[in-house]
């Protein structure tokens, strides 16, 4: 009972089940104990076993989910903030942008400058 399918776990489990209701309804008609009864116990601890698995399956699978929603709720936020960006660009360069591009001129205005002054030298 290895299993790691939630689907396997729960045909395990309906399997247990009646193997449990079978054992049970045996031992009564023999007038038996059933709280004594050493192979209805391995029954229901293989049972407990089950459950435990499928609840951490479940938890496992609930896990996964967030993490996938999470991921999916950033991705949308990128778009947003990649739209919001878009849409600060079309307003004009940035700051640093404007920076360099008054910096670039200024030295192709040193350049012409210096180019004026050989020749006129």
């Amino acid at each position: 009972m290895t299993s790691k399918k939630l689907e396997t776990r729960l045909r395990q489990r309906a399997i247990l089940e009646e193997d449990i209701r079978a054992r049970a309804e045996a031992l009564k008609s023999a007038g038996k104990d059933l709280q004594k009864d050493p192979i209805l116990r391995k029954l229901k601890a293989d049972l407990r076993e089950i459950n435990e698995r499928i609840e951490a399956i479940n938890r496992i699978r609930g896990t996964y989910e967030s993490v996938r929603a999470q991921k999916e709720q950033k991705r949308i936020e990128k778009e947003k903030a990649k739209e919001v960006k878009g849409d600060l660009e079309e307003t004009g360069p940035s700051k640093r942008q404007q920076k360099k591009e008054t910096k670039k001129q200024e030295r192709v205005k040193k350049a012409i400058e210096k180019k004026q002054m050989r020749g006129e030298g």
